[in-house]
């Protein structure tokens, strides 16, 4: 099995990581049950036992009664069908969903003919954006699509294109930058649904991000996990008056945002 980094928090996304800080402050970890799915194909599939060991290596998911399931090296997948499944309490798997999908994305795309990132191409690629959008600050989120041996290389190119910033440690460090950025994943709501039910959850979930984390980290809610993207704007808002910096959305391309045709 090829080697692992010593710690797999420099190469995840920061987003979990503070969501692991506010889950431990909360006394919040619920059992959840993982599925990981491509949404092209179909394929074969590849690197699962390379991402199974890296959970295992950096998480006590199995000690604690958790579980891994997955599809063979090599075998078919279509597209959406599930090829690895995790069960188990959330604040031992909410920080390695960046690493592992790295794995798997990396290795199932060149078993499947796909060519390996190249560098200077990121770089055009960054630039072109870059002079589409001059006014707007440029973060690069890639760590999930590629291994994390090519994080640090691949954030240098993005920066050198006329990105601001970078989701993991690693590569803003390797890119010149002080510390990765990120503020709420989807996980981390779901995790407050646990404890408030679907209508509260995005609230709560910016309050707890709110308490918890560096007052310099601006608060951005996460306002589409439940396909109420508006209400749920608008109910953060009010409870972070004055302390509301925006709100994302990340709609995945099987909603319609609330209000949408």
């Amino acid at each position: 099995m090829p080697h692992l980094p010593p710690c797999h928090k420099p190469f995840t996304d920061k987003y979990f990581l503070r969501s692991r800080l506010i889950l431990e402050q909360e006394g919040l970890n619920p059992r959840v049950t993982v599925q990981v799915f491509f949404r092209n194909g179909p394929g074969t599939l590849a690197g699962v036992g390379e991402a199974a060991g890296a959970i295992a290596a950096y998480s006590p998911l199995c000690r604690n009664g958790g579980e891994i399931w997955a599809l063979a090296e090599g075998e078919a997948f279509s597209p959406l069908e599930p090829v690895l499944r995790i069960e188990g309490p959330l604040g031992d798997v909410i920080e390695l969903e960046t690493f592992y999908l790295g794995i798997l994305t990396a290795r199932t795309s060149l078993a499947n003919g796909l060519p390996r990132p190249d560098p200077l191409a990121a770089t055009a690629k960054a630039a072109a954006l870059r002079q589409i959008l001059p006014a707007k600050d440029l973060m690069y989120f890639g760590a999930r699509h590629w291994h994390w041996s090519l994080e640090e290389e691949l954030c240098r190119a993005a920066v050198a294109g006329g990105f601001d910033s970078c989701a993991t440690d690693a590569g803003a460090r390797a890119a010149g930058l002080s510390a990765g950025v990120g503020t709420i994943p989807h996980a981390l709501v779901l995790a407050f649904a646990h404890r408030f039910g679907p209508k509260q959850a995005t609230r709560e979930a910016a309050l707890a991000f709110d308490r918890h984390i560096e007052p310099a980290c601006p608060r951005i809610a996460l306002v589409d996990t439940f396909n109420k993207e508006i209400d749920d704007s608008l109910d953060t808002a009010r409870a972070l008056v004055d302390r509301l910096w925006g709100v994302r959305l990340d709609t995945s391309g099987e909603l319609i945002g609330q209000g949408g045709a």
